[in-house]
């Protein structure tokens, strides 16, 4: 199978439809070039949600101390992350892992580092409610929007009633669908333009596919196979078994895309590597190591590769990282008065 159509097929999930969303109903401008975005029944997208969603992910107004906003942790500036090794919450407080980017999260079907969330919904309210995140409580974020005349009358028009904290989240989760980013020089590479990528990509392509075998994990047009692995960091973090009790799932974590992994530094669920060759080595050397690591996921075998396939694996991840996203996402908004 030629790298050519591997490429095809890992993206055939995700060409673009149209401005339009699952059921064919036109969406706003705003939404940019949406593509195959799983989007629920129950809350299905529209303007009105998603620019309610928009300002409702800015607003430090939804935590305990009017301080800390989504963006906060998620800043559009920073690839969709904050760039530190681990996120800083309520009162300065350091958290016990890193926050992921949202670039690209309406794609995944379970969400946080070990998978506790099983939608975009369910987490926008974990971090709200959360006494070492925005420490608040759904009655006084709803009585704090219904004081706010401007969100009284947006979530009339999203939703038809008031504030309640299963809106709030709705809304946010709908703007989140939007924050999608699948125009990277891979993609338009794999979508027929031979000077997208520069020759050390394709061979770097070659060498994700092939003899590193980074696509056994890092699979589909969101180069995340939506399991869990633990990849021998070994920093005491049950990861997943937090949340099943299954022994196999201690220290395993939900694989991360690499989708613009080129501007979301520091890497891993605790910052520990500052750089993307730095978690080449890491696989390397952890693959070579494996009788010191317990519980190691099955796929950690050695890369076996030479410096300059290193260099050139580096440049591909590098290639996925997209340039076009719609820049009315990164807007902070007006917020409601």
């Amino acid at each position: 199978m030629t790298a050519r159509l591997i490429a095809a097929l890992a993206l055939a999930a995700a060409l673009p439809l149209g401005a339009q969303d699952r059921r064919g109903r036109d969406l706003p401008a705003f939404l940019g070039p949406l593509r195959r975005v799983p989007v629920p029944d129950e809350n299905p997208m529209t303007e009105a949600k998603v620019e309610l969603g928009r300002k409702l992910f800015y607003d430090p107004r939804l935590s305990g101390n009017g301080a800390l906003s989504c963006a906060s942790c998620h800043n559009p500036a920073l690839g969709f992350a904050d760039g530190l090794p681990k996120g800083i919450g309520f009162n300065g407080a350091v958290l016990g892992r890193g926050s992921p980017t949202v670039l690209n999260a309406a794609y995944q079907e379970t969400f946080f580092w070990d998978g506790r969330a099983p939608s975009l919904e369910e987490q926008a309210k974990g971090p709200i409610q959360s006494e070492k995140e925005m420490n608040n409580r759904p009655e006084k974020v709803e009585a704090t929007l219904r004081a706010i005349p401007g969100y009284v009358k947006l979530f009339q028009e999203a939703f038809g009633g008031e504030p309640t904290l299963d809106r709030v989240a709705q809304a946010i989760a709908s703007f989140e669908r939007t924050v999608v980013d699948l125009d990277s020089p891979f993609d338009r590479w794999a979508c027929g333009d031979e000077n997208a990528m520069t020759d050390a990509q394709k061979r770097g392509f070659e060498l994700f596919t092939g003899k590193a075998r980074c696509m056994v994990c890092h699979s589909s047009a969101t180069f995340a196979d939506k399991r869990f692995h633990n990849i021998g960091l070994d920093d005491g973090d049950p990861g997943r078994f937090a949340v099943t009790q299954d022994e196999k799932d201690r220290g395993a974590f939900r694989t991360a895309t690499v989708r613009n992994a080129a501007v979301t530094a520091p890497y891993m669920r605790n910052g520990r590597f500052k750089t993307l060759r730095e978690v080449i080595d890491h696989y390397e050397k952890v693959s070579n190591e494996k009788e010191k690591h317990s519980n190691l996921s099955i796929f950690m075998l050695p890369l076996k590769l030479d410096e300059e396939e290193k260099k050139d694996l580096e440049a591909f991840l590098h290639a996925l990282t997209g340039d076009k996203r719609d820049p009315r996402v990164n807007v902070v908004p007006e917020l409601p008065r």
